[in-house]
Formats: structure tokens, sequence, C-alpha cells
């Protein structure tokens, strides 16, 4: 799944159903973020471990999680 929503992202995660509909791989994008250990503290980063997701890979704005 590829979220590139323009600031939308986690609306349109929590709009998902994850017990339906689980992706192995999401990418999403995540403004604001200098270096890699200020994700943490991400609410996207935070949901997306809710629901058993690693965070696998960043390019620029981009972030991988993996299931």
């Amino acid at each position: 799944m590829s979220i590139d929503a323009e600031g939308f992202d986690l609306k349109v995660l929590k709009s998902n159903s994850f017990e339906k509909y689980s992706p192995k791989v999401i990418l999403i994008e995540i403004l604001g973020i200098g270096k890699i250990s200020e994700v943490l503290d991400n609410e996207v980063y935070v949901f997306l471990l809710n629901y058993g997701y690693d965070l696998y890979l960043r390019t620029g704005n981009t972030f991988i999680f993996k299931k």
C-alpha cells in the first residue's frame, strides 16, 4: 500500500480495516522528520507499530514499513 495524501496520511491509515486488509508493505510520506530517531514520536509510526509493522527503510520523506 502506498499513501501520499498531503498531510492526511494518518486519516487514510485509520480509515483502513487492518483486520480485513493487511498489506505486507506500506509506503507512506512523513514530513518534518530530520533524524531517523525523530520518527519514534511520530503518530504514523506509533499507529503502524500497534498493527505489527516495523520500519524497514527510509528514502527521503518516504518511510517503508513491513509486517
